[in-house]
């Protein structure tokens, strides 16, 4: 069981979304994509994007899911719904700053001492 937030999505049946790292590394794999570019807004918003984020966020309740299995599920009428689904279990898994959590990844002008 996952210990990260989840969002609730209705498709098939009433689902929850988690991205926790092992969706990443299996989006990661699947796409051929960096998290960086997952993350992009150009991607989010199309219609692979949405599925492939919909299937990895979905992984943790099931392993077996596919990303042909989750197509059947969707339709483009509820694109825009579930490209705030997937924004708002996306947001609950990432660390917050303000409370300590790990900002990222050291950009070029960073110091590390």
């Amino acid at each position: 069981m996952s210990v990260l937030p989840v969002a609730k999505v209705t498709l098939d049946r009433e689902r929850r979304l988690c991205f926790n790292y092992g969706a990443w590394i299996r989006l990661e794999e699947a796409t051929g994509r960096s998290v960086v570019e997952l993350l992009d807004p150009r991607y989010i918003s199309s219609a692979t994007g949405v599925r492939d984020l919909l299937w990895a966020g979905l992984l943790h309740e099931d392993p077996d899911l596919t990303r042909e299995q989750v197509t059947g599920m969707l339709t483009i009428g509820r694109l825009v719904e579930l490209q705030r689904t997937i924004a708002e279990a996306v947001n609950a898994s990432m660390p917050d700053a303000k409370g300590g959590g790990d900002a990222g990844p050291p950009t070029a002008g960073d110091s590390t001492g």
